[in-house]
């Protein structure tokens, strides 16, 4: 067995030529899938469709994946078959297409030249930085340490003693595919693939809307999405978020409209179906995601009953809770009969210590301001906040249309949700300021309004701090990408806990096992046992436990 990320990866810029080739295969295989022409017919009436093509590739492939990873029995060479011929579809269609590529996807080309070409360097950006080395520390603990674990065994780990490991799920099963690979930089590519979701449902042109200057507002609108700083963060990471985003708002768009008349009864299971899974994976993938997920599925479900599509209701409800139901049980046999513990959901955790971590994860941070999720409280913490895109929200109460009324009752109804049982971190508030940029977008309003030169000039300004704040991200971090001395030099300075991770890795064989107090547990290039416990719990259960793992060091 092999341990630590470092043994995984191929030395810059080998690792990122890889990921960039997994990256297009994905691509391709998204692109034969939506040669299914009721997929394709649904998806286009609320996108550009080439920017689907990799969400839903990674789609299908966790949904297949995910009931097979959670028992042990899977090869690695199964993952390792599978990741070759994904890269082997990715070299083809880089030779077929590479004169095309960002001119066929681009639905640009009538559009004011200047917000054009800031758009297209914005977008660009976001796509350099995600090809950085991974320096945050979620990421080096479980979302890159659990799918060396899968490689390792076959199955996702079921230690307790583990607990930020408890928050792990499919989501971490692209990350697979490009350890296997040697690509480090895979995962902040699947994260980079939920912003390209999201800017080709803003652009899409919606023939029902005859303005003058929707283009220019749509591309507004998209600069306005691009701006929120907490994606720089989320961007740069392997944290299975944005890629989640992008998945609940395409299910919020077909929810709310996808307005073609001429559905057949195939094509509306079909896109029941489609919404249903798509909800499915980001419930399973985060569970911080069941609130968007929940209110969405209501929402289509009552669709379904005001059409009077009762069979189709209960046929994709069914074929969910079968996806569901490996899940299920193996969270209810490994985690004490109480799959709930496996949830991200304090109030009905009964494992010693986990409503402590729980109410951890929960805590406002510090310096904890309630307010700095929307603007910083410092530049530091920039890439923490969501901005002026909040102001999206009241905007709301401005539009005419009645499905606005609901969206902004949802809006509330999910702010007050989270306000009593949530998080205040902007991440948390992405989806509903979605929402409500894409209501706009939908909407017959005329951006000539009297005070939308201020609006504009706020829009902006934003844009260029973010535009500013995300290129400097790829001039001081990206670059680590593309020489490996670069590298150590980028991860010596962002890397959290990489020089002591160093330092135990000189120090220690790698025949050894090693209880360790740091979260970046996926630095350590020996068996590593995670001391999560130690901050939530003294209980003489996980003492045994411990014992019977039989440490030989402990680094503090």
């Amino acid at each position: 067995m092999k341990y630590g990320i470092e043994s995984y990866v191929l030395n810059s810029p080998y690792s990122l030529i890889s990921s960039i080739i997994l990256f297009i295969g994905f691509y391709k295989i998204g692109k034969l899938i939506f040669r299914y022409p009721a997929l394709n017919k649904i998806i286009s009436s609320i996108s550009i469709i080439n920017y689907q093509y990799f969400s839903f590739a990674i789609l299908f492939t966790v949904t297949i994946f995910y009931p097979l990873i959670l028992y042990p029995g899977v090869n690695k060479y199964f993952f390792i078959i599978f990741s070759f011929i994904i890269s082997a579809f990715g070299v083809y269609h880089f030779i077929e297409k590479l004169k095309n590529f960002i001119k066929k996807d681009f639905y640009l080309k009538k559009q004011n030249f200047v917000s054009k070409y800031f758009l297209i360097l914005f977008f660009l950006g976001y796509f350099f930085l995600a090809m950085g080395p991974i320096t945050d520390v979620d990421s080096l603990d479980y979302h890159l340490s659990v799918p060396i674990h899968i490689i390792n065994t076959g199955s996702f780990p079921k230690d307790i003693l583990w607990f930020h490991g408890s928050l792990s799920g499919l989501g971490e099963i692209p990350i697979i595919f490009g350890l296997i690979l040697g690509a480090e930089q895979f995962g902040s590519l699947c994260q980079f693939s939920g912003i390209l979701s999201v800017v080709g449902i803003l652009l899409k042109k919606k023939d029902l809307l005859k303005l003058n200057n929707f283009l220019d507002k749509n591309i507004l609108l998209a600069i306005l999405f691009l701006s929120i700083p907490v994606l720089i963060f989320l961007d740069s990471t392997s944290k299975p978020q944005l890629i989640f985003i992008g998945f609940t708002t395409i299910a919020f768009t077909l929810t709310f409209y996808n307005d073609e008349k001429e559905h057949n009864k195939k094509n509306i299971f079909l896109q029941f179906l489609l919404i249903s899974l798509l909800l499915y994976v980001s419930f399973e993938g985060k569970f911080s995601f069941i609130l968007s997920s929940f209110i969405i599925w209501i929402c289509a479900a009552y669709q379904m009953i005001k059409k009077q599509n009762y069979l189709v209701l209960i046929y994709v409800t069914l074929i969910i809770l079968t996806l569901f139901l490996p899940s299920a049980f193996w969270k209810y046999t490994n985690y004490d009969g109480n799959f709930i513990n496996k949830i991200y959901f304090p109030f009905f955790s009964y494992i010693d210590g986990y409503y402590d971590f729980y109410q951890s994860l929960n805590a406002c941070e510090v310096p904890c301001t309630k307010n700095f999720f929307l603007f910083p409280d410092s530049l530091a913490r920039y890439t923490e906040s969501i901005g002026v895109a909040i102001f999206s929200i009241p905007f709301l109460f401005f539009l005419k249309e009645k499905k606005s009324k609901l969206i902004l009752i949802l809006i509330i109804f999910y702010f007050t949700i989270l306000f009593l049982l949530g998080k205040f971190s902007a991440r948390f508030f992405i989806e509903p300021v979605l929402w409500s940029i894409i209501c706009i977008a939908h909407s017959k309003i005329n951006f000539n309004f009297k005070y939308f030169s201020f609006v504009k000039l706020l829009i902006y300004t934003q844009s260029f701090l973010s535009f500013s704040a995300i290129w400097f991200g790829v001039f001081t971090i990206s670059v680590g990408s593309l020489n490996q001395s670069i590298k150590l030099k980028v991860l010596n300075r962002f890397a959290d806990g990489y020089t002591l991770a160093k330092w135990v890795n000189s120090e220690i064989t790698d025949e050894k096992k090693i209880l360790y107090t740091h979260r970046s547990i996926s630095l350590i290039q020996s068996e590593t046992i995670s001391a999560d416990f130690l901050h939530y719990s003294t209980s003489e259960i996980y003492l045994n436990m411990l014992k019977s793992k039989k440490p030989d060091y402990l680094v503090i």
